[in-house]
């Protein structure tokens, strides 16, 4: 099992222009992103050699160039592993002086808290000793306070990674039977986005390792089916296609309303549509042979298990 620190490490270096653009959305069209993007983790480990060996958080060190030409430095560290630490404030400005010593350069620095202790977020280091008195404020994101409407409003990528990492902390996701229609309703919205395969791939991983199941047995029911999704052609396909011809329905609707060919788009889309239908339930049919469950079909691609019956019905006909 891969453990959590190494997902997050993974997915933020993978994914770090989407993870940029997320937490830094006001300030992302600022950062010139063709010059590229430097991590200087070995540079981290340099400064706080501890960081490197402990599994409970995750330290990052991001450089990136501002259109000005100037260096801008992000300083992320993901608590993985939540627990109250009243040191933590400190902790955070001990990164940043010791940074700032060290670069001379501006630096932001984010905390993510993915912990389930609502009571836990510190936000601001404060010191004062006599007349010398020293505040510092860094940026957070508590994921147990983002609602999942929030979340699915996003039009991120790196949404849908918070989204099935902010899943784990509900107190009623840790039955093997919701963990297992959680992963493949999260699996079914990436890959009906419509990004590049190698993306999918990335936060694929991270659905499928986040969260373990208890029981070997639905872990074993999770992959046999996993393995149908990959090893069958056209599934991606069919769900893309899918989705262009809901985008393409709404334009046709939009172009009747505008008065816009009528009827020769009509008549367009209807002999699409049949061809669209009659692709589509060959593939049902492939993945039905192939062993993929009633109930996991009509998950993955939104169709009735009534429809699917009947699919499944005239199949047996034809043989």
């Amino acid at each position: 099992m891969i453990s959590r620190d190494l997902l997050w490490k993974g997915i933020i270096t993978s994914l770090v222009d989407d993870f940029l653009s997320f937490f830094f959305l006001k300030e992302f069209l600022l950062f010139d992103l063709k010059k590229g993007v430097e991590f200087l983790d070995k540079e981290l480990e340099q400064l706080f050699p501890d960081s490197a060996e402990n599994h409970r958080y995750v330290d990052k060190l991001i450089k990136v160039f501002l259109h000005d030409g100037t260096e801008q430095y992000f300083l992320i560290h993901v608590e993985v592993q939540g627990y109250i630490d009243p040191k933590f404030s400190e902790r955070m400005f001990i990164y940043f002086y010791r940074l700032f010593d060290r670069y001379k350069v501006p630096i932001t620095a984010l905390a993510i808290f993915t912990d389930g202790n609502p009571s836990f977020h510190p936000k601001v280091y404060h010191y004062k000793f006599f007349d010398t008195e020293l505040t510092y404020h860094f940026k957070t994101y508590k994921l147990i306070e983002k609602s999942y409407e929030e979340l699915e409003r996003m039009d991120n990528p790196f949404a849908i990674v918070m989204e099935a990492a902010r899943w784990t902390l509900e107190d009623n996701t840790g039955t093997d039977e919701i963990i297992y229609e959680n992963k493949f309703r999260l699996i079914r919205k990436l890959i009906t986005q419509g990004y590049e395969r190698e993306k999918i791939r990335t936060i694929l991983s991270f659905i499928i390792y986040y969260q373990p199941f208890s029981e070997s047995k639905m872990s074993s029911k999770f992959e046999e089916n996993l393995n149908i999704m990959n090893e069958t052609k056209g599934l991606v396909e069919l769900i893309a296609e899918e989705m262009l011809r809901q985008n393409r329905e709404a334009g046709k609707i939009e172009g009747l309303e505008k008065g816009r060919e009528e009827g020769r788009e009509e008549g367009r889309e209807k002999g699409r549509e049949e061809g669209r239908e009659e692709g589509r339930e060959e593939l049902i049919k492939q993945l039905l042979k192939n062993g993929l469950s009633l109930e996991d079909l009509a998950e993955l691609i939104q169709i009735s298990k009534e429809e699917l019956e009947a699919i499944k019905n005239r199949m047996q006909e034809d043989h």
